[in-house]
């Protein structure tokens, strides 16, 4: 079905409207505004690239500096030149704004130029200590050369060679002129040293008449009065040793009664290659009873002992690396002599282990005085007077301190024989007058005649107080008496 057919009527008429005109939109000032933003980005993305270019090349020279001062000396100007052109290459080469560049330029000059500053102080400093350090040590050849100057125009030339050193170092601006001065006083004394002790060394000099040159100052002009007054006493020692003869090879009354022709023929070899001199006609006619066949033996031993000592002096008076020098030494005169002086030599470092106070005794003369003093008046000072020129020997002879003894084992032993033999009650008491004797050395002695003293005596004496170590020594009496009566 149709919708019904609406007429209009022919005399409507439409309103017109009264609105306003609209009038023009000016977007020019939303452009510029736009405009503004995008050059404020540009603007905070160049602050941007330069704060990252300026950050990282400042941490790059930090690093830089680190690394040019673990570089050896000779090689940290290369070192910083080489990392100061890569950090440009990484940091600076890849900006290429011109006002970022105009920024970035003088900041990154600037931290070139204070680095390569430190670079050059630090190198100086590292060269200075690198050639302070090898003049010291060409001086310290130059001074042991000196020692062994043939002439007063050699040693005078081998001083101005080893003072040369020192004026390149101030020259060179390494020193000042009082470092010069002292390292040219250093080294006179060193040398001075080094004279003297080659003159100990020397089995040709008279160690009496050094002795006497070094205390009237004849000579030696640059030692201080302190090594003055030990190497006088040193060179008094040594004469004192070379007149000397050790007890075991050049006692006539031993060799006597020893009735050994053997004996005495090794006895007097043993002389030689300790003290450099033959046994006495009683040594000697008791020689002359070995058998023909052994008389070119003895004698052939004899004479290359009289070499050994001749150049090397007696080795029991020097320490291992000293004894090392001497077999090196001894090479040239034959593989006989060598092989003569090595057993020597083994011999020595034994008699060391295994009784090194008794090898003190046996071989410095000034130990051997002050045990025989000992033994001629036992009184607690000139026990620790021996035992203190005792362990003095020993550290100059290089024993390691865990292996020294402070006592010769036969005293060691005879000392704790008299704890042991006392009666039970008494054995505390002997304990404490022998920590009274011994003083400074107790712990040393203790040490070494611990393997005999019981447990329970060790014990008591250790305890704070005399009284609470006798209560603990009776104790222990009263539980061996009632284990006994069961």
């Amino acid at each position: 079905m149709s919708p019904p057919i609406r007429i209009v009527s022919p005399e409507l008429t439409v309103p017109i409207l009264d609105a306003p005109r609209l009038k023009p939109v000016d977007v020019s000032s939303g452009l510029e505004s736009v405009a503004g933003g995008l050059e404020d980005l540009t603007r905070a993305h160049k602050i941007t690239e330069v704060n990252d270019a300026l950050i990282g090349f400042t941490d790059a020279f930090r690093d830089l500096d680190a690394n040019v001062r673990a570089a050896p000396w000779d090689q940290k100007q290369h070192t910083f030149a080489e990392g100061a052109d890569s950090i440009r290459r990484q940091f600076l080469n890849p900006v290429t704004g011109k006002l970022q560049r105009q920024a970035l330029e003088p900041e990154f000059d600037r931290t070139v130029g204070i680095y390569r500053a430190h670079t050059a102080h630090d190198a100086f400093r590292a060269e200075a200590a690198h050639n302070i350090a090898a003049a010291g040590i060409a001086t310290g050849k130059i001074a042991a050369q000196v020692a062994i100057a043939r002439s007063p125009q050699e040693r005078e030339m081998l001083v101005d060679q080893a003072t040369g050193l020192n004026d390149r170092l101030a020259i060179g601006g390494f020193i000042n002129e009082d470092q010069r001065q002292q390292a040219n006083l250093q080294f006179l004394n060193q040398a001075d040293v080094a004279s003297v002790q080659a003159a100990l060394d020397d089995p040709n000099r008279d160690p009496s008449a050094l002795a006497r040159t070094l205390t009237q100052r004849k000579q030696y002009f640059h030692l201080d009065p302190e090594q003055v007054s030990n190497f006088a006493q040193l060179a008094r020692n040594e004469a004192i040793r070379r007149d000397s003869v050790g007890k075991a090879v050049s006692s006539v009354a031993d060799i006597a009664a020893a009735s050994d022709a053997a004996i005495a023929a090794k006895a007097a070899v043993q002389s030689r290659l300790t003290t450099g001199r033959p046994l006495d006609d009683t040594g000697q006619n008791a020689i002359k009873g070995l058998p023909p066949e052994q008389q070119s033996e003895y004698q052939a031993a004899a004479d290359s002992a009289g070499q050994i000592f001749g150049k090397v002096g007696d080795m029991r008076t020097l320490p291992p690396e000293k004894i090392a020098a001497a077999l090196d030494a001894l090479k040239p005169l034959g593989a006989g002599i060598h092989q003569q002086a090595q057993d020597l030599a083994n011999g020595i470092m034994a008699d060391r282990v295994r009784d090194p106070a008794r090898a003190m005794r046996d071989a410095i003369p000034s130990v051997a005085n002050a045990w025989a003093a000992y033994e001629a008046n036992n009184t607690p000072e000139n026990l620790q007077a021996a035992a203190k020129l005792s362990q003095a020997a020993q550290t100059a002879l290089g024993i390691p301190p865990d292996q020294r003894g402070l006592l010769p084992n036969d005293l060691a032993e005879s000392e704790a024989r008299t704890i042991l033999n006392a009666a039970p009650a008494n054995q505390l008491t002997a304990l404490r007058d022998l920590k009274a004797r011994y003083g400074a050395y107790v712990p040393s002695v203790l040490q070494q005649i611990d393997p005999f003293i019981s447990p329970q005596l060790r014990e008591a004496a250790g305890q704070p107080s005399d009284l609470v170590g006798d209560l603990v020594w009776r104790r222990h009496e009263q539980r061996c008496t009632r284990i006994g009566r069961i």
